[in-house]
């Protein structure tokens, strides 16, 4: 079975638009780095500082931050709502100092907290030389976040499928 498809939805305020098909033509707004694929551009994305690019990062860099997410609160950053977004996934998050603290304990290696930190401002950059900044990004909080679908299936009572 092919897995389904279901486009990517862009927040335009107060409206969601769901942009259906996305392509490797986008044309960038600003530099790519040689490694990255620009997916799609400003114009695509319904407002003039946004884009998303593909292949940022290596599988194993993806990896090790898949791992740490999942150990994230459930709900971090959502007054512990564990579904802010939607009844049919969980959401977990993790800051930085969470991290280092899991990783004082053993529960994540450093090599883990060490990529987030890379990883945080190595996006920066990324995002200040797209849109040719003049002077650097210095974020002030990131927020890592897993965002997986539950595995559960219900049905109601004429037996049709819901999403929890």
């Amino acid at each position: 079975m092919a897995p389904e498809k279901f486009g990517i939805t862009v927040r335009d305020s107060p409206k969601y638009s769901v942009i259906d098909e996305l392509n490797s033509s986008a044309e960038p707004d600003g530099i790519v780095p040689s490694h990255a694929k620009l997916v799609a551009n400003s114009e695509m994305l319904l407002g003039p500082t946004r884009f998303i690019m593909d292949d940022l990062l290596t599988q194993d860099q993806c990896d090790m931050l898949i791992t740490l997410a999942r150990k994230g609160k459930i709900g971090d950053g959502y007054d512990g709502d564990d579904r802010p977004h939607s009844e049919g996934e969980t959401f977990r998050g993790i800051g930085i100092l969470e991290a280092a603290k899991l990783a004082q304990t053993g529960q994540i290696t450093v090599e883990a907290v060490k990529l987030y930190d890379f990883i945080e401002h190595e996006m920066a950059k990324i995002v200040a030389d797209y849109f040719e900044l003049d002077q650097p990004l210095y974020p002030d909080f990131i927020h890592l976040v897993c965002r997986e679908p539950l595995d559960q299936e219900t049905h109601d009572e004429d037996g049709n499928l819901i999403l929890r």
